[in-house]
């Protein structure tokens, strides 16, 4: 949650996550932020520095790792972006799941996930031989037990190292890499209510609401790839 995300969204994310998620278990959470604030019950916030859109984003997998000896302490691991909030109860069956993530709000359908954004650059280490079947993923709601969570965080934050030192950048991103990872291990595949659009609806039960935003405001500028460090 940098720059503008936690002023606008963070006291929503903090207290709907907390009432919802502590209902099917003991919740902590980890928030990485670059603004100066007091402690927050039941938050362990962690310094980290914008350094601009699309790398906030995609150095996501980087941030996880650097905590990973404090996540070792938990049972299960999830990851929400910042500009979420909790509207119902989920579904307690996700604490069972090695990995589950939510089915992309605007790539459900069999017809919609003929044009889901899969990266189609074989250089790219997100590349990969999509099928009919394969599910698009939002980058917004991951997560899994401990031990399969951390080896996500650690795989994807290799391979995006290596493809950013060659200068390579997917096309959506930590999102590319998180799906290439989804298509190759067993998840528990959320349906988009876990994702819920704000400006529009989807035919599926309100769970966790994806909330809008100005993203050429709040993100910020867009960094120019290998300035980012």
């Amino acid at each position: 949650a940098t720059g503008a995300y936690f002023g606008e969204f963070f006291v929503d994310f903090q207290r709907t996550v907390q009432r919802e998620f502590s209902r099917i278990a003991d919740v902590t959470i980890y928030c990485f932020t670059d603004q100066q604030t007091p402690d927050l019950p039941g938050i362990q916030l962690r310094p980290c520095r914008k350094t601009g859109w699309p790398f906030d984003s995609l150095l996501r997998f980087s941030l996880m790792r650097s905590i990973e000896q404090e996540l070792l302490a938990f049972d299960n691991i999830m990851f929400l972006d910042a500009d979420m909030t909790a509207e119902a109860t989920p579904d307690r069956g996700i604490l069972d799941a090695q990995y589950f993530a939510v089915t992309h709000p605007g790539y459900f359908s069999d017809e919609q996930r003929k044009t889901a954004p899969f990266e189609i650059d074989p250089v790219s280490s997100a590349y990969f031989e999509k099928t009919p079947d394969t599910i698009y993923y939002q980058g917004c709601c991951f997560g899994g037990q401990r031990c399969a969570f951390l080896f996500l965080v650690r795989t994807l934050d290799t391979r995006i190292r290596r493809d950013l030192d060659r200068g390579d950048m997917p096309v959506w991103h930590d999102e590319s890499y998180l799906n290439w990872f989804l298509a190759r291990v067993p998840v528990q595949a959320l349906h988009p209510g876990y994702s819920y659009p704000e400006l529009f609806p989807v035919p599926f039960p309100k769970v966790i609401l994806h909330r809008a935003n100005a993203h050429h405001t709040i993100r910020g500028h867009v960094s120019r790839l290998g300035g980012a460090f």
